[in-house]
């Protein structure tokens, strides 16, 4: 996951102006709902996702129930839904 976050995460960090410029106050500029998104961060969107989908699914099905076993399937499905609403309301 590691080897393929990191290229991912470097050439959306080369795309984002507000990390360049020292003034972040124009975050918003020309933005819309249901923009285009772009094909980088959407594999990053699909990538993430689908981490956290298999983590459910391995929380549910091949880890030991511990102690934070209620915590950590809640930890994965509310990351799941901000993952799913950022990508719908982009």
């Amino acid at each position: 996951m590691i080897i393929l976050f990191n290229p991912i995460l470097f050439g959306m960090v080369s795309k984002l102006e507000f990390i360049k410029s020292k003034i972040n106050r124009f975050f918003f500029i020309d933005w819309s709902s249901g923009m285009y998104v772009p094909f980088d961060i959407k594999l990053m969107y699909f990538v993430q996702c689908g981490f956290y989908l298999h983590s459910i699914y391995g929380t549910l099905y091949m880890d030991y129930k511990r102690k934070d076993f209620y915590a950590m399937l809640i930890h994965h499905v509310l990351t799941m839904t901000l993952i799913f609403v950022s990508y719908a309301t982009r």
